[in-house]
């Protein structure tokens, strides 16, 4: 359900942190009159903090069977998000970001470019590409498989 999309070291640490993302359909989302509007603030407080307590039991109560994927695949809202979900797209960026963090950079410019004809405005692949562009499709002599990143 997750797409690694980039390792890092963020500045003043030199652990690298994987960086991970949710892929959601934001643009064909249609509103829906929120259950809760009407009730108070506390109300709507207490009523979250027992679905919240149910969503808990259900994962870590010892008798029970269910795990996060259970509770998030049979989730109608979060199908809903995903409805568009394209695992050809998932498959070739996974395939494009493998080649980047080996350090084989022109195979994975090429698929990025490939991932980019297929969803033009995929945040991670333009980022991606254009760090492989802004070094001229060459990975940093000192290259370990991840960005540093100098800035917060």
């Amino acid at each position: 359900m997750c797409r690694e999309i980039d390792t890092v070291t963020v500045k003043g640490s030199v652990q690298p942190v994987r960086l991970l993302t949710v892929d959601v359909d934001f643009d064909n989302l249609q509103e829906k009159k929120d259950r809760l509007a009407t009730k108070s603030i506390k109300e709507k407080k207490s009523l979250r903090t027992k679905e919240k307590k149910l969503v808990m039991s259900r994962l870590f109560d010892a008798n029970s069977k269910s795990t996060t994927w259970d509770l998030f695949s049979k989730d109608k809202d979060f199908k809903e998000l995903r409805r568009n979900y394209d695992r050809i797209f998932t498959k070739k960026f996974n395939e494009a970001y493998k080649k980047y963090i080996s350090g084989d950079w022109a195979t994975a410019e090429d698929l990025f470019s490939q991932c980019l004809k297929m969803n033009p405005k995929d945040g991670p692949t333009i980022t991606l590409k254009s760090y492989i562009e802004e070094l001229n499709g060459t990975p940093p002599t000192t290259w370990k498989g991840f960005r540093e990143l100098t800035e917060k």
